[in-house]
């Protein structure tokens, strides 16, 4: 979202959803990471739920307003893992996405080592994931910082090389 500061954006969405009857909302001021942030956290009943609690980090990025929503039904039991999660948010300013194309002779093996390896991805997400570039036959498996795209390029065509595969990957944004 372009315009306004984060501040005053949570500040809009607060006003927005007062009018719809949610009232049990906090706003505050945030800096995960020391990025200056807004964080507005509500709480509303949802299907059948009693309560639904979200907690929304806004964020400026590159001249645009972010927003990262975490959201539970038990806020008390997660209010830990949130604040933890919220101060690690990472922006990444000029991101680029990495693309892994499916061709049916790379062997699942060599897909899975990169995704744990190069991408940081554990075993299990590695394995939902390759199982959605086959399906699909390709997919966006990260965002990286525009720097990186020389380190990762070249770890993705050593790897490819040392397989003897012919790897399809390519770089968008």
């Amino acid at each position: 979202m372009e315009r306004d500061s984060p501040r005053e954006l949570a500040e809009r969405t607060q006003a927005e959803l007062k009018a719809k009857g949610i009232v049990e909302s906090e706003l505050l001021n945030v800096t995960p990471r020391d990025r200056p942030a807004a964080l507005h956290a509500h709480a509303y009943p949802l299907l059948d739920m009693e309560h639904w609690a979200s907690r929304t980090h806004y964020l400026e990025v590159g001249g645009r307003i972010v927003c990262v929503n975490l959201a539970t039904e038990d806020i008390e039991r997660d209010a830990d893992l949130f604040d933890r999660i919220g101060q690690s948010f990472r922006a990444v300013e000029h991101a680029v996405g990495v693309v892994l194309a499916y061709d049916d002779t790379t062997e699942e093996a060599l897909f899975k080592s990169i995704l744990v390896e190069v991408f940081n991805y554990v075993p299990p997400e590695a394995t939902r994931r390759y199982v959605r570039i086959r399906a699909q036959r390709e997919c966006v498996v990260a965002l990286v910082d525009r720097s990186r795209v020389g380190e990762i390029e070249a770890a993705l065509t050593s790897r490819a090389e040392s397989a003897g595969s012919p790897l399809q990957y390519r770089i968008v944004g």
